[in-house]
């Protein structure tokens, strides 16, 4: 091949790299590439990366009930909102520093009962800040007017609750919590419940990405990440009351502290995330609010790449893809490469993440590096199989 044909197909290779590396940025930036690579390579990195803390959260405490916490009720769904009540009052009386019910309010129960929440609320010395839902839960105007006509009464601001946001606008999701969600584009846009329960002594910064920044317990054995306390059995199956909602030992623990209240049922709220990509097991959305609330306290962020960084990084591996075409064919020493490639990737991606918490688009990169060998072995480049045919011809032409 002589200079000015190499020329020729190296500036050819440069504006195919420029140009896949614009189209595979442009469809990413519309949620448009398969979102499979991105997810599981980031559940892992996740998984086996995420940083432990240094200690148990000394600001941030969780309050869970379950069925046995509703013993002796009538019903378990909705939560009784004369318990919801008494928790929030001994909450209170033990000094939390502001209050967050991850508790949906769109129905009415008991009349007195709800009244006496409302009240409650109304009265508590610490902010209280109420989960809301919005039009993203589907909810009904009924409901909705529910909702508005509680909030209203307890002249409380209110956060919405909605965490799970699948960005792959080619296939269904897969409902695991990734992403912490802004306010809903339809009124009422309310922040999220987190986000108004780090703010109540402070305005915190907003992260960098909306991707959720979890956190495993600390190293030290048994440790939690988080003060929590599940509401123990105070009645007898017939309703006789028997014990405290909140024993008095807790108080101390709650001091100080905000203090997320919310239910760990069987049945509901339970959710995947990348920290149980091994187990399978779900949490309930408390323990995910929680983890949000501590990384906006923290002022804690994952990184996204701009759009510009990922462009360049996505031309340059499809130029990489080029060059392996043009060395090895896609059978042999190229699936060899390509494998290389893709765990280059990955082992590069979980390095970025470890080191910087800057997240490698996977997807992008894997398909900027197949139409890298795609096109160096279309074009025919030696050791493709037009390059082989050619160098076939040469040798019968040289009398080989």
């Amino acid at each position: 091949m002589d200079g000015a044909d190499l020329g020729k197909r190296i500036i050819a290779g440069l504006l195919f790299s420029i140009l896949a590396g614009l189209v595979l940025v442009a469809v990413s930036r519309a949620n448009l590439l398969p979102a499979a690579p991105d997810k599981f390579t980031y559940d892992w990195r996740t998984y086996l990366l995420a940083e432990q803390a240094p200690h148990s959260r000394s600001d941030i405490a969780v309050i869970r009930i379950n069925e046995r916490s509703l013993t002796g009720y009538n019903y378990v769904s909705p939560i009784d909102r004369g318990l919801i009540a008494e928790i929030v009052k001994r909450a209170d009386e033990a000094g939390a520093k502001a209050i967050g019910l991850d508790i949906i309010i769109d129905r009415p129960t008991e009349p007195q009962k709800d009244a006496a929440l409302a009240e409650a609320i109304r009265q508590a010395h610490a902010p209280v800040i109420l989960g809301a839902v919005d039009r993203r839960g589907g909810e009904t105007r009924e409901g909705m007017a529910f909702q508005e006509d509680f909030i209203a009464k307890t002249g409380r601001s209110a956060g919405h609750i909605y965490f799970a946001a699948e960005r792959d606008g080619l296939t269904l999701g897969d409902q695991a919590v990734r992403f912490m969600l802004p306010a809903s584009e339809e009124p009422p846009h309310r922040p999220s419940l987190a986000r108004l329960l780090a703010d109540a002594d402070g305005k915190k910064p907003e992260p960098a990405s909306p991707l959720i920044f979890w956190r495993r317990p600390p190293a030290s054995g048994g440790a939690d990440l988080f003060t929590a306390f599940t509401v123990p059995a105070h009645r007898d199956a017939d309703g006789t009351p028997k014990g405290s909602v909140l024993p008095e030992s807790w108080r101390g623990a709650l001091s100080g502290k905000i203090v997320l209240i919310g239910g760990a049922f069987k049945d509901r709220d339970l959710h995947l995330t990348p920290l149980t990509v091994a187990s399978r097991e779900p949490i309930h959305g408390v323990g995910i609010h929680a983890q949000i609330l501590a990384q906006l306290r923290d002022g804690r962020s994952i990184h996204e790449m701009t759009w510009w960084v990922e462009f360049l990084i996505a031309a340059a591996v499809a130029g990489l893809g080029i060059y392996a075409a043009r060395q090895w064919t896609l059978s042999g020493s190229g699936l060899i490469s390509t494998t290389i490639a893709f765990l280059a990737i990955v082992s590069a991606g979980g390095l970025l993440f470890w080191a910087t918490h800057v997240i490698l688009p996977s997807a992008t990169l894997f398909l900027a590096w197949a139409l890298g060998l795609f096109a160096g072995n279309w074009a025919g480049a030696p050791g493709g199989k037009a390059g082989q045919l050619s160098d076939n011809e040469a040798k019968l032409a040289s009398g080989g």
